[in-house]
């Protein structure tokens, strides 16, 4: 301080949310109200001063104190002179004089500088030498400010400048913290600050101290570092399972501060989300975002994408997150489509489809409904000339036509009672039928024949009715004998002998009817109808043969067939030992089997086995056999569906009606099971074979995708010796292999690497190659990997001339073509710092120096953004200046015998070289011994400052009085050089 001046302090702590401040002079009070910024004016009799500051937090209470003790300085010049006796002194500062040897200057407003000159006089011979000095005048610091931007990016270097009111001028020595750790310290008005990625906020100091006095004040900021890491998103559901025609919400959650803008993508559409949340900050807690979105699924793909896309709106600096969504559809519209009734002779195909994706399984169930109907046995009791009431009963649903067949007659009934369904009862309907019994037979075929409405199944059910006439005496009775229509070979036996005609009994033509005119007692017996082909007896041998071998000698046989054959003749012959003939009748026995080893073949390659490939559009002849006799009914079915009995189709439609097809598949689905059953009517049995139909396709869409991040895109960016997890994926089916290749080498065959790249090079292909082996195609993508490096050996170069070195020499308004190289790759980002300020931020620069100062640093500094590195050249500009200032200092006058040194300074820029003049000859140096052997009144000198860069010269004169002996000598000369 000086004294009766005002001087500005300003206190700064590091608070959250905000202090108060509190100052105490010396010892007075503390006092409040003047913020963080007080004025202090010094007395003129105090030599310090002592400041305290209080800060404290508005919330919590908590305070810290900062004090700095202050000089109170005044200016004090003393002039001396050698002088025999004595000397009396006059200053001029300025335009003022004033005597004494001492004088105090207080400065009470700014000025650059003052020159004091001080002139000794000897008090007796009035002889007299002047000295002069240029006194710098400081002022300040104050109104100390730190400009720069609002918040850190930590991508990049974040410049902020320092500014202070000082005379002449100040230098500037920047700090900044994280908490209470110092992470670093530089130098210079302007600063370029790259924050680490770990922190959240810094605290940024900047101190004035004036290049004369050194006094110095000191401001700060607190500056939040723009952050963008930790994205994720989260599922409503906690799935990645979605289904088409549904809404979901997703959320977005990002470590961003100050605030992020969302933008989502998903099947090719983007939403823009315009709520952002911005962050709290809490101990031990990330300031995370969040950006809720709801997703509508609206088309139908086996997989999509996902992406939520946030940028910073301090940093602009974008991260994404990508979640692979799994779209499903179905089940819906689920249909049963079969028979609106089942036959019970037939199978009955019924259908379920529905709408779904990948696919759907379908489990079927079915229940039989039991009912029942007490059916009476057949009553047929009657006699000739009579009318019977049978009825026929059924189980037929829903309805049957009956016909009804008796004596060669077919008798139709129109009335059809339908079924009433009651629980526990079968649905029957009944036919009731009168049938006349005209003519006399031992025995006769009643037979109903029932026919179902829809299905056209036919069933019948015969009964066989014993004709009897009850014989009453003293009444006619007669007799038939059904059988040949020649006379000759009817004959008749009465317990067990011919019987004799008489007037009461009597036959007719054809001997088949025998009269009674009245029965009488004596007519009781057994009465039989022989009919015989001829002469002899009437009695035949009758022996059974099957497959040619004999197996029985009775009339009556109950028969089991022996196997094999499955098919063979069973015979029965009638011989008559009398006639010596005989008479046969056969039959082909068929005994049925299977069906067994029910087999999918492919024409001319053989069984198909569990699973088919078929390529779209290609062709397969399918075949389905299998072991029956006599045959198999053959029903073919596809995912689930029927295709038809010995008819083929593929997916609902009909293909063929041959048992054997050219199968070409049609997509959707992709997989699906293709049966075949075999069905024997006879012995109402099943079975059999199924494969497993595999339609594959791809591969489509492959992409190279960064785990937790998305598609990598058209360039990857990969730091040496980093690793990044990566996938290839494909929309392949049933899957496809992986191949990964770099810089054209095989690097793994996993669908997931984990990616270290190896230089060199730099730059290289990544691709991976999906490679389907049923389609036999093929398809990849591929990106550009970019391994940054550097920066190394950063140089400042002069055009076509080479490195500058440590110090560069530039003429005041000179241009000098400057370049910044640097060993980086891809690339690296140049900026220009002089004297501390950002001067350009290219590469090459036309640079022209601004004095003062007339020697400062230039430096250029090499960024890579992608290794977050930098390195930096620098060297010295001299801007050559003066000599100005040219002063000869040494002893005002000569002694004759006395050796004195006389020095010559200048301001120079670069130093200059001096050359003395001494009766008139050269003499170089900085410094000369001058003594003198003679007297004389006076003696001249004279001293050349010259500038060598610039080539400019000063010189200064002093004549210098003699003293001692005045007799003739001489005088000599020791230079003192540099």
């Amino acid at each position: 301080m000086n004294p009766m001046v005002s001087h500005t302090y300003s206190c700064h702590a590091y608070c959250r949310p905000s202090c108060s401040y509190t100052w105490k002079v010396a010892e007075g009070p503390w006092v409040s109200g003047q913020g963080n910024v007080i004025s202090v004016t010094p007395q003129e009799q105090e030599t310090s001063k002592t400041l305290m500051c209080k800060a404290t937090n508005i919330v919590s209470g908590l305070f810290a104190t900062g004090t700095q003790d202050i000089p109170v300085t005044r200016a004090r010049f003393n002039c001396t002179a050698d002088c025999v006796p004595s000397c009396r002194y006059m200053w001029t500062v300025g335009d003022h004089a004033l005597r004494g040897s001492e004088i105090e200057i207080t400065v009470d407003r700014p000025m650059r500088s003052v020159a004091l000159t001080c002139e000794a006089q000897n008090t007796l011979t009035r002889k007299s030498m002047t000295g002069s000095k240029t006194v710098w005048m400081g002022a300040g610091p104050s109104n100390v400010k730190i400009s720069g931007p609002g918040m850190l990016v930590v991508t990049e270097l974040n410049n902020f400048t320092c500014t202070a009111n000082c005379y002449p001028s100040c230098s500037y020595i920047w700090q900044w913290k994280w908490t209470t750790e110092v992470l670093a310290t530089a130098s210079g008005q302007t600063v370029s600050i790259l924050p680490p990625e770990t922190v959240d906020a810094l605290t940024v100091f900047c101190e004035a101290m004036d290049t004369v006095s050194h006094l110095f004040l000191s401001t700060s900021v607190l500056r939040y570092v723009a952050r963008l890491s930790d994205i994720s998103i989260q599922s409503e559901t906690g799935r990645w399972t979605v289904t088409v025609g549904h809404h979901y919400e997703f959320i977005c959650l990002v470590d961003c501060t100050p605030s992020c803008n969302y933008t989502w993508t998903f099947e090719g559409k983007t939403f823009s989300n315009d709520v952002v949340y911005l962050p709290v900050f809490h101990k031990g807690e990330k300031p995370m975002t969040e950006s809720t979105q709801q997703i509508p699924i609206t088309e139908y793909h086996h997989t999509e994408l996902l992406t939520c896309i946030a940028q910073n709106t301090i940093s602009g600096a974008v991260i994404r997150k990508t979640q692979i969504l799994t779209i499903i559809t179905g089940p819906s519209n689920v249909k049963i489509s079969g028979p609106g009734m089942l036959v019970v002779t037939e199978l009955n195909n019924f259908t379920c489809t529905a709408n779904c994706y990948p696919s759907c399984s379908y489990i079927w169930q079915w229940k039989i409904i039991r009912y029942f109907h007490p059916v009476g046995n057949w009553t047929v009791d009657g006699d000739g000339g009579h009318h019977y009431e049978f009825i026929c009963l059924v189980d037929c649903t829903p309805s049957c036509n009956y016909t009804w067949t008796f004596e060669g007659k077919t008798f139709s009934n129109d009335v059809v009672y339908l079924p009433v369904f009651h629980k526990g009862e079968k649905p029957m309907t009944e036919s009731t039928q009168q049938i006349p019994i005209t003519e006399y037979h031992h025995t006769e075929l009643l037979t109903c024949i029932a026919q179902n409405t829809i299905s056209g199944a036919v069933i019948r059910k015969t009964q066989i009715l014993t004709i009897i006439s009850e014989p009453i005496g003293g009444q006619p009775f007669s007799l038939k004998c059904v059988g040949s229509q020649n006379p000759g070979s009817v004959a008749w036996l009465k317990d067990g002998l011919p019987l004799t005609v008489s007037d009461r009994l009597h036959l007719s033509e054809d001997n088949t009817l025998l009269t009674f005119s009245t029965l009488q007692q004596s007519d009781t017996g057994t009465y039989q109808c022989v009919i015989n082909e001829g002469p002899g007896p009437i009695n035949c041998s009758i022996s059974w043969f099957y497959n040619g071998k004999l197996l029985s000698k009775n009339a009556s046989i109950s028969f089991t067939p022996v196997t094999p054959p499955n098919q063979a003749v069973l015979s029965c012959v009638a011989y008559d030992s009398l006639t010596k003939k005989n008479s046969s009748a056969e039959t082909n026995v068929v005994v049925p089997y299977g069906p067994f080893k029910v087999q999918i073949v492919e024409v001319n390659k053989g069984p198909v086995g569990k699973e088919l490939t078929a390529l779209p559009g290609s062709t397969t002849a399918l075949q389905c056999v299998a072991d029956c006799y006599p045959s198999c009914s053959i029903s073919w079915f596809y995912n689930g569906k029927l295709l038809c009995s010995i008819s083929w189709f593929y997916n609902g439609k009909l293909l063929s009606k041959n048992a054997s097809i050219s199968f070409t598949p049609v997509t959707p689905p992709n997989q699906a099971v293709l049966s075949c059953v075999a069905y024997d009517s006879l012995t109402k049995k099943n079975s059999s074979a199924e494969t497993n139909v595999v339609v594959p396709y791809g591969p489509f869409k492959v992409q190279i995708v960064e785990v937790n991040k998305g598609p990598v895109g058209k360039e990857l960016t990969a730091l040496p010796g980093s690793t990044t997890a990566l996938q290839c994926v494909a929309d392949c089916y049933p899957s496809c292999s992986i191949s990964w290749f770099y810089n054209g080498k095989l690097l793994s065959k996993n669908a997931s690497i984990s990616f270290t790249p190896v230089t060199p090079p730099n730059q290289a292909v990544l691709s991976c190659v999906a490679y389907d082996s049923l389609t036999k195609k093929n398809s990849s993508a591929e990106t550009n990997v970019v391994v940054p490096y550097g920066p190394f050996k950063v140089q400042i170069v002069e055009v076509n001339k080479g490195p500058v070195g440590k110090e560069l020499t530039a003429l005041p308004g000179s241009t000098t073509a400057l370049q910044c190289v640097a060993d980086c790759y891809p690339g690296c980002s140049i900026s220009w710092f002089y004297n501390g300020k950002l001067l350009s931020k290219n590469a090459s620069i036309s640079f022209t120096p601004v004095t003062p100062p007339n020697q400062a640093v230039l430096s250029c500094v090499a960024y890579d953004s992608l290794t977050k590195k930098n390195s930096s050249a620098e060297t010295t500009v001299v801007v050559p200046y003066g000599p100005v200032s040219v002063t000869i200092s040494g002893p005002s006058s000569l002694e004759v015998g006395v050796m004195a040194t006389f020095t010559c300074s200048a301001t120079c820029v670069p130093t200059c070289t001096y050359t003395w003049t001494v009766f008139g000859s050269p003499v170089n140096g900085h410094s000369i011994n001058l003594t003198l052997n003679r007297y004389v009144a006076t003696e001249s000198i004279s001293c050349e400052a010259r500038n060598d860069v610039s080539g400019k010269t000063a010189t200064v004169n002093d004549t210098l009085s003699v003293s001692g002996p005045r007799s003739p000598s001489s005088i000599s000369c020791a230079p003192h050089c540099r």
